[in-house]
């Protein structure tokens, strides 16, 4: 006869995963305080970084006065950068004094519509 190797039982087993999940869980922060609000946390730092990406965001067109909705405001920037992409392909393909020229164009153009 072989003796059976004492393992965990199904009871004890079950009974530790029910004082793990009575543990209060902590999170450690950046500054290393522990917390029992991690989810809290979370939402906080959420609504932190997008007040952050709110207020650093810098308008890089000019838009005219009556752009008021997203929609008009996104057209008048393809607009924008489709016209400029003509004028730079048009540079590209030029040679001599009518690329200075374009380019001058293209210069004023940006002071227009770009800050």
């Amino acid at each position: 006869m072989t003796k059976k190797a004492a393992g965990p039982t199904d009871q004890s087993i079950k009974d530790g995963l029910k004082k793990l999940d009575n543990e209060k869980t902590s999170t450690r922060t950046r500054r290393g305080r522990a917390s029992s609000k991690g989810e809290d946390l979370k939402e906080k730092n959420k609504a932190v970084a997008t007040q952050q990406v709110i207020i650093n965001r810098k308008l890089k067109y000019k838009y005219p006065k009556d752009c008021t909705d997203t929609l008009e405001r996104k057209s008048f920037r393809q607009k924008v950068r489709g016209a400029r992409n003509k004028m730079l392909a048009q540079i590209a393909g030029l040679r001599g004094k009518d690329k200075a020229a374009l380019r001058a164009e293209l210069e004023a153009y940006d002071l227009k519509y770009l800050t």
